[in-house]
C-alpha cells in the first residue's frame, strides 16, 4: 500500500518550520504541500526544503482536493495540517491501522 501525505497550507511558515521536520519522509511514499496562496514564505520554504508544492488556482479545501488529485500517485491519502492540530508521530500508527483494515477487508472478499 502506498501513501500520500497532503500538507494543507495557507500562511503556515511558522508551523511548517516546527512541524514538518518531525515528519519522517520514509513514512510515506509521496508528500505534497497544497498551498492556498500563502504570502508569508510558506511556499518558498516548502520548495527549498525539497517538498513537492502545488499552489491552488481556486481557494478552499474543496478546490485543493480536486486540483491536486491528478498529482497523487498512491492508494491512500492522508490530509495533514502543519498548524499543530496534526501530530506527526501518529502518522505511522495511522498507516498501520489503515493497512490492517485494508488487509482484513481484502481477506473477507476472498
Amino acid at each position: 500500500m502506498k501513501t500520500t501525505l497532503l500538507v494543507m497550507t495557507l500562511n503556515e511558515i511558522n508551523g511548517m518550520k516546527v512541524i514538518m521536520p518531525q515528519v519522517d519522509r520514509s513514512w510515506v511514499d509521496q508528500i505534497i504541500v497544497v498551498d492556498g496562496g500563502s504570502k508569508d514564505g510558506t511556499i518558498e520554504w516548502a520548495r527549498d526544503s525539497g517538498y513537492e508544492v502545488y499552489v491552488q488556482k481556486q481557494r478552499g479545501f474543496r478546490h485543493a482536493y480536486t486540483e491536486v488529485w491528478p498529482l497523487i500517485t498512491d492508494d491512500v491519502v492522508i490530509t495533514f495540517s502543519p498548524d499543530g492540530n496534526s501530530i506527526p508521530g501518529l502518522i505511522p500508527d495511522l498507516i498501520a491501522k489503515i493497512n490492517h483494515y485494508r488487509l482484513k477487508i481484502h481477506s473477507l472478499e476472498d
